[in-house]
């Protein structure tokens, strides 16, 4: 099973790439770029980015801050996280495909009412 540290660290990351490709966030960390998305995000998600970002920095760096103090209020905010960003495990959002499907059936559609007798 993965420590404290590594969960916090690695929702971190993923939260920190998700936000950066797909709505250009900006800084260094999950708060800075939670900071330069915010008004993008639901103020539900970003209260839950900024707990996660503040569990990882108190793990990281403060002495005595050895594990997750309030598990419960962690797990929840990832999952409401997960959830609102809707991450999977292949991490690529599915927004391009319906593009794509619904490019395809608007081209399906003129071009039956062009080729119509």
């Amino acid at each position: 099973m993965a420590s404290d540290l590594e969960r916090a660290i690695r929702a971190s990351k993923r939260y920190e790439a998700i936000l950066s490709k797909r709505y250009s966030a900006k800084g260094r960390g999950l708060h800075e770029k939670t900071d330069s998305v915010e008004r993008k995000l639901d103020q539900q998600l970003v209260r839950d980015l900024r707990l996660i970002a503040t569990v990882r920095n108190k793990l990281v760096h403060q002495d005595g801050y050895d594990d997750i103090q309030d598990e419960a209020s962690f797990e929840a905010a990832r999952k409401r996280a997960d959830k609102a960003l809707k991450t999977r495990t292949g991490g690529r959002p599915l927004w391009p495909i319906v593009v794509v499907l619904v490019l395809l059936g608007v081209i399906a559609l003129v071009a039956f009412a062009f080729l119509r007798p």
